[in-house]
């Protein structure tokens, strides 16, 4: 039942709030005695009982939940959730997952950006801090998950609840929709599978070089490389391309921030021979810590 990037983890159980079972069905209502006294009302004054509607309990079972970058403590307090609750701890599914939980700083921000947290930023999930869990244990009940969502992650703020707002509208896109994405090289930490899995969940396509060079001047297409690639190779790649190559990280806060940055941030070589589209003269971003 661990968190690491391999997989989801843990299984679910038989859904019980507050003690007992959660029934299919029309809402319990509450029916209100009248202030009046019974003795002096006829029955033509008889009031008619007030019909108050109470919250349906919500279901463990809709709840799929994975853990990214927590210790063994939140582990075991989900595994309580999945047992008390019937929430289901997630596994390899990642299309089913509804909600992740993540270590928080005390500005409510991620403390680290691992895969998982990549990916659920894309895919416009819930993704909450450690404390959700225990509200849910507290009230033996699923409970809204707003005031804990996180804050967003190192210098980026508002990056899930964006994402996942988009998800939500009627007509999402995505953070990459109609961009052609070009990974080239070995890439140190994320897996070659794992960094286009990220690619294709922002929404764009993957290309090769070939297919990169002919399209020259495109402003939605990205050449990105590990950052440690040698200097007469990126230079070969620029003059075959027609793009300058940009760090990794240009997605990696792309996918954090919920919002596409400034490429003159990530260059990882100088554009004096061809300059690429929307570039930027800012000083590039203080990385963030990212766990692989």
């Amino acid at each position: 039942a661990g968190a690491g990037a391999g997989g989801w983890a843990g299984a679910g159980a038989e859904s019980k709030v507050a003690g007992g079972d959660v029934s299919e069905g029309a809402p319990e209502v509450e029916v209100r005695s009248s202030p009046i006294p019974a003795q002096v009302l006829s029955d033509t004054q008889a009031p008619s009982p007030v019909i108050v509607e109470r919250p349906q309990p919500r279901r463990g079972q809709e709840i799929v939940l994975a853990l990214t970058g927590v210790d063994g403590t939140v582990q075991r307090r989900a595994r309580q959730l999945s047992s008390s609750l019937g929430v289901v701890l997630g596994r390899e599914a990642m299309t089913d997952v509804t909600h992740v939980v993540t270590a928080i700083d005390e500005a409510g921000l991620a403390v680290n950006r691992t895969f998982k947290f990549m990916l659920a930023v894309c895919q416009g999930k819930w993704i909450l801090g450690p404390k959700w869990i225990d509200a849910c244990l507290v009230a033996k009940a699923v409970v809204p998950e707003d005031e804990f969502e996180i804050s967003g992650q190192g210098n980026f703020n508002d990056g899930p609840r964006q994402a996942r707002l988009a998800a939500q509208r009627e007509h999402p896109a995505r953070l990459l929709d109609d961009h052609r994405v070009c990974l080239h090289g070995a890439f140190s930490g994320l897996s070659r599978a794992e960094l286009e899995t990220l690619v294709r969940a922002a929404g764009a396509r993957l290309v090769g070089v070939d297919e990169l060079a002919q399209r020259r001047g495109d402003t939605r297409a990205v050449l990105l490389c590990d950052p440690n690639t040698a200097p007469a190779d990126l230079a070969s790649l620029q003059h075959e391309t027609g793009y300058a190559p940009l760090d990794l990280y240009w997605l990696y806060d792309s996918i954090a921030a919920y919002a596409i940055q400034p490429r003159g941030s990530y260059l990882l070589r100088d554009e004096s021979i061809l300059q690429t589209p929307d570039s930027v003269d800012d000083a590039r971003p203080a990385a963030s810590q990212t766990l692989f």
